[in-house]
């Protein structure tokens, strides 16, 4: 049996944690307040409209070029492509 302490330090040495082959991107259109949300009449409804508007830039995700340069230490794929992750729990696209 392996000591927690010693399979920790393993783990730690050896891999990265979630994520970490991902650099964050914000689409080059981007508006921080686009005219569609002043159109929303519902005060209310335009704040909502407003936050989630705002995930893109939370959600919006780009390969680190690592990734490409050395695939034999990533299980992700390359893409040069930026992309929207779902959120949550998924850091990655699914192909």
């Amino acid at each position: 049996r392996i000591p927690p302490q010693q399979l920790q330090a393993f783990i730690q040495e050896h891999f990265q944690a979630v994520g970490q082959e991902l650099l964050s991107w914000t689409p080059e259109d981007w508006k921080d307040s686009p005219q569609l949300l002043q159109k929303i009449s519902d005060p209310k409804l335009r704040a909502w409209a407003g936050q989630l508007h705002q995930l893109w830039k939370k959600l919006g995700k780009k390969v680190k070029p690592e990734v490409l340069s050395h695939p034999e230490r990533f299980s992700l794929i390359y893409s040069a492509h930026p992309f929207i992750v779902p959120g949550g729990r998924f850091v990655e696209f699914y192909y």
